[in-house]
């Protein structure tokens, strides 16, 4: 089965980090604009939304096409590792030869072999040279204890997973982020659960789930839970993946691409931001900052999808050959 929605979800999650990045690039170059402003706590739950997906299409993944541990571990390393490596490596790269353009950033090479093992964020509590990283080890880390306990333990013992995990995530302090990837899996558990009923209940009601998650999502805007992220952004991502998957499937196929595209914008956009807003406070100091706030990530959307074409595809394409 294919979740067009899913990859719908997954463009307006990849644009609404987007969005929060924007905001931030904007004001630290001093074009300052309230209608940018405003946004500025919303697009961080595009990661949250990205995390809840990844649960629950990891879940999808193994039980439909049953893998191994270890092959479910090398497929994962093979999706995620290559793109990474290659733009935490022209950032370093840009550090070393232009590093008067990096005026809050410093790394070495200690600091890269730390980021491109995964290691820097969880390990020694520190961002990985390419900044969005972060996320990038958590989900790694996830991949690492879901292939490990399907070869240890087994399919028919799947649940002491979750078991064993609640257990690492209350004694060693994870981002609690990390649950989001449990929301996934209940909802790939519900998806594949033999309760009709249940799952009846939930397609009768998809839509209203799914705008329960959405105002949930935009009410984050006004008020403030003391930053708990699994309340303000996590819950409503649930219902809203929830819905997703329990919903007809949408046919956009603008937005579909986008979603195709999603893992090459996420990692290009930081960079093209930052490129981006230093040529303009350059070269167009007093423009409009609310057009070249939303100008910005127009260019973003766009330079990242050429990338996906051009870069991604190719890479993917390849290796699937091994």
């Amino acid at each position: 089965m294919v979740f067009t929605n899913i990859q719908i979800l997954r463009a307006i999650a990849c644009i609404n980090v987007v969005i929060a990045h924007s905001v931030y690039f904007a004001i630290s170059n001093n074009f300052n604009s309230s209608f940018a402003f405003f946004f500025k706590d919303w697009g961080t739950n595009g990661v949250d939304i990205f995390f809840v997906i990844s649960g629950f299409v990891i879940y999808y993944i193994y039980k439909k096409k049953n893998r191994s541990g270890f092959d479910f571990i090398l497929q994962r390393m093979k999706r995620i590792i290559p793109l990474y490596w290659f733009y935490s490596l022209v950032l370093f790269i840009f550090f070393l030869l232009f590093p008067v353009l990096f005026n809050k950033f410093s790394t070495d090479f200690n600091h890269l072999f730390l980021s491109l093992f995964f290691l820097s964020a969880i390990f020694f509590n520190k961002l990985p040279v390419y900044p969005l990283g972060w996320t990038l080890e958590i989900e790694f880390f996830y991949y690492l204890i879901f292939g490990l306990f399907i070869i240890l333990i087994g399919k028919k013992k799947y649940f002491l997973f979750f078991i064993i995990l609640f257990i690492i995530l209350s004694s060693w302090k994870i981002n609690s982020i990390f649950i989001e990837f449990l929301f996934g899996i209940l909802i790939g558990t519900i998806f594949f659960s033999n309760n009709k009923k249940l799952k009846y209940i939930i397609s009768k009601f998809s839509y209203a789930i799914l705008l329960t998650g959405i105002i949930s999502l935009f009410l984050s805007l006004f008020i403030s839970l003391n930053h708990n992220r699994i309340v303000l952004y996590g819950i409503p991502s649930f219902f809203i993946v929830l819905a997703a998957v329990f919903l007809k499937q949408n046919s956009n196929k603008i937005l579909i691409f986008l979603g195709n595209a999603s893992y090459s914008i996420y990692l290009t956009h930081f960079l093209i931001l930052g490129i981006f807003f230093k040529l303009a406070k350059f070269l167009i100091p007093n423009f409009d900052p609310t057009i070249l706030f939303l100008f910005s990530i127009i260019i973003c959307l766009l330079i990242g999808s050429a990338l996906y074409l051009i870069i991604e595809k190719r890479i993917i394409k390849y290796l699937r050959q091994f």
